[in-house]
């Protein structure tokens, strides 16, 4: 399993590989939810007299799960080993 090369060419800047990126923020997720809503009402009291009223409400709410990796670390492996133990 390789590891991405990133753009350290002369004058070409210090920037991040945007496959890299994408690949590792893959299992990031986020949600959006919202409510949007109006409420319109007139009365009239009497000839000439007129009420109006409109309410309207706009929440919005975002939960995002994830993980970055910080900078400067370029490689993380995680190996697990076992040994086979006698019970004996």
């Amino acid at each position: 399993m390789g590891n991405y090369a990133g753009s350290k060419a002369p004058e070409m800047g210090n920037s991040a590989n945007p496959v890299a990126m994408l690949d590792r923020a893959k299992n990031n997720n986020g949600k959006w939810v919202r409510v949007l809503g109006n409420v319109y009402g007139e009365v009239t009291l009497m000839k000439g007299l007129t009420v109006k009223s409109l309410l309207g409400y706009n929440f919005g709410q975002w939960n995002y799960k994830g993980y970055n990796i910080p900078k400067g670390v370029r490689h993380f492996s995680l190996f697990v080993t076992t040994q086979p133990q006698s019970l004996g």
